[in-house]
């Protein structure tokens, strides 16, 4: 990975190394890690790890370099102001997103809900919408539905999807409906059919 320069192929071998998860080549490319490439060599090593049911974070104690297994914590904290920087370009503060699925909920909750928030570009926007998709948490279902009303259509359309994909974020909606706090015509035909449906036993 030190010869690699571009973030994409850098990525991809990361993905494959994390895929083997053999100890000895993930410690070697944390220690090849560059400002340039920390991201997608973090992402890439992630992403290839949970196709083979692991986790970078549940993966990276037991590596037997100390240097290593101090770099990627660090750089996984540091994700969320890399995330936030805009005067990074736009594909490096993307896979800084990424990274916040790694990152404790406690760490990533601010940092998504900042990156959510009016002002940021509608590609961090969606970026976080996935991201905190991704977390089971009972806090992540009013963060989604707060920025619904002035969204652009891209970003409503991701953000009503998220609300789709688990049933105790569709609880909530019929709480938040029966509350009179949101219209239903807010959400859009296929999701108003789900929640009838939801609702009935």
């Amino acid at each position: 990975l030190k010869r690699i320069e571009h973030p994409l192929m850098a990525r991809d071998l990361a993905t494959i190394v994390g895929s083997r998860r053999d100890p000895a080549e993930v410690s070697q490319a944390l220690r090849s890690l560059s400002d340039a490439l920390a991201t997608p060599v973090l992402n890439g090593l992630a992403d290839g790890m949970a196709r083979r049911g692991a986790s970078l974070g549940a993966f990276l104690p037991p590596q037997p370099a100390p240097s290593a297994r101090e770099m990627a914590p660090a750089l996984l904290a540091g994700a969320a102001a890399l995330a936030a920087d805009g005067a990074r370009p736009m594909a490096g503060r993307l896979d800084a997103v990424r990274l916040l699925v790694h990152v404790p909920w406690d760490a990533a909750k601010p940092a998504l809900e900042r990156l959510l928030a009016d002002g940021q570009p509608n590609e961090i926007r969606t970026a976080a919408v996935g991201v905190l998709s991704t977390h089971k948490r009972p806090e992540v279902a009013p963060i989604l539905l707060a920025p619904l009303k002035g969204a652009m259509p891209a970003l409503r359309r991701e953000l009503l999807e998220a609300m789709a994909r688990q049933p105790e974020r569709l609880d909530f909606l019929l709480g938040e409906i029966e509350g009179k706090r949101l219209a239903p015509g807010e959400l859009g035909i296929p999701l108003i059919r789900q929640l009838v449906a939801h609702a009935v036993p």
